[in-house]
């Protein structure tokens, strides 16, 4: 059980009920926060009736789970629950009750992948792959649309201190989307998406509320580009940016390059102390079987030769049989 330091004058700004969530605490001590539950419902009152079959694979204690359970419970759709929640499992319940919609983060996607799962078991009932809770890489939307031909892939956004927020990928192919969302408001200071929507949180228990300002918006962390047409994408989080002498890279746009080398199935990178820089990137892959053996530190510094500023290049390289997700099934930081 988490302990919390009680902030009683949250309670006296909740009008209606209460719900109390906690962050994924990747990044440091799991932030409580308090949601209004009453205008975190109302969002979901006027959902058409579906007949859909949903695997319910988030945790109910983080808001992409939520999301989950409310849209099918409102539209008076069918969960299915896997025995745990692993690729195997959830490939087992897929496959048993016909699954038709798996909302998953990009983590569990690729775990799915390179379990082979999805080639043992009959899941041709999927018709939705939906995902967000953290970064889709380019290589990894390529291979699922490959692995699932027939499934449309949706991208969902969502915070712990908004809710999901409605947005409309700009095709099954690409990783940029617009907010649709009628009841929210956006902006982009310093290439970080901030947000104005009713269902904000109304505050941390246990955190100071910088991220919060008294005018209802929000400072999410994430960091954004746009395109020609005013569509956004997500390029990383703001605490994931790795200072190197000074000079700021996202892990993301590394993993991209590192993604395209012939042999690598999956990559995490990650900041990495240095005593002459303040910090270096440094880099877990997972690699084919005939490839284990490769020299990957010099393969990867061949790669990124032109691709990467040199500073950009990982000095560390470690090769791992797993990369294991957090208990969100996101990417560890």
């Amino acid at each position: 059980m988490r302990q919390v330091a009680a902030n009683s004058s949250l309670y006296t700004q909740l009008e209606g009920s209460g719900l109390i969530l906690f962050s994924s605490g990747t990044s440091g001590e799991p932030k409580g926060m308090l949601h209004n539950f009453d205008t975190l419902i109302e969002r979901y009152q006027n959902l058409r009736p579906r007949q859909d079959r949903c695997l319910q694979l988030l945790q109910l204690d983080h808001i992409g789970g939520l999301d989950t359970a409310f849209r099918c419970l409102f539209a008076g759709s069918t969960l299915v629950v896997p025995e745990a929640r692993t690729p195997e499992a959830a490939a087992k319940a897929i496959a048993l009750h016909r699954v038709n919609i798996l909302p998953a983060s990009p983590t569990f996607i690729n775990l799915l992948l390179l379990s082979g799962a999805h080639k043992t078991r009959d899941l041709t009932s999927i018709e939705i792959i939906a995902y967000g809770a953290e970064v889709m890489p380019a290589s990894l939307l390529q291979r699922t649309a490959e692995a699932f031909p027939k499934a449309q892939l949706q991208q969902k956004f969502g915070t712990s201190e908004t809710g999901a927020i409605r947005i409309r990928s700009d095709g099954d192919n690409s990783l940029f989307f617009r907010i649709t969302d009628t009841d929210t408001e956006w902006k982009i200071i310093d290439d970080e998406l901030w947000l104005k929507i009713p269902s904000r949180i109304v505050g941390y228990l246990n955190a100071a509320s910088a991220s919060l300002e008294a005018s209802g918006w929000y400072a999410t962390g994430d960091l954004v580009e746009s395109d020609s047409k005013g569509n956004l994408r997500i390029v990383g989080r703001k605490n994931t940016v790795i200072n190197i002498g000074g000079q700021k890279v996202l892990p993301g746009e590394i993993e991209a390059a590192l993604n395209e080398l012939d042999g690598i199935e999956a990559t995490r990178v990650f900041s990495k102390p240095d005593p002459i820089t303040g910090a270096s990137a440094a880099c877990e892959i997972i690699v084919r079987a005939e490839n284990a053996q490769d020299d990957w530190k010099r393969r990867i510094r061949r790669h990124c030769r032109g691709k990467l500023a040199s500073w950009k290049i990982p000095t560390d390289v470690k090769v791992v049989d797993t990369i294991k997700p957090n208990r969100r099934m996101k990417q560890s930081s």
